[in-house]
């Protein structure tokens, strides 16, 4: 997977492209450790899930994991870009209440 960032003064956008998996979601984590440890954060993460095919338990683990450290670090996470797929294993996960999910369009 790879993580591209774009950072405004308003807000920061992770755009994730490839599967969020056990053998990925871990380099979201760091990355996401690192971001919130920065201090440097603008008011707003968006998650982009655009390029996302496929997301796992072990991925679902690393998106609670960035709202809740990046939330804590003052910038609450919105996912945006989900395929009906990928929002579907979110519904199923009972995390679309909440995580603050974009509906799929």
């Amino acid at each position: 997977m790879e993580i591209r960032e774009k950072r405004t003064p308003r807000r920061l956008e992770l755009s994730l492209i490839g599967d969020v998996d056990v053998y990925q979601a871990p380099a979201l984590k760091v990355k996401v450790m690192m971001l919130a440890e920065s201090g440097e954060l603008p008011p707003r993460t968006l998650l982009d899930f655009r390029g996302v095919g496929y997301i796992d338990s072990a991925g679902l683990a690393a998106v609670i994991d960035a709202h809740r450290r990046l939330g804590a670090a003052g910038s609450p996470v919105r996912l945006v870009g989900l395929s009906a797929d990928v929002h579907r294993v979110f519904r199923f996960a009972r995390l679309a209440g909440y995580l603050d999910i974009e509906s799929p369009g």
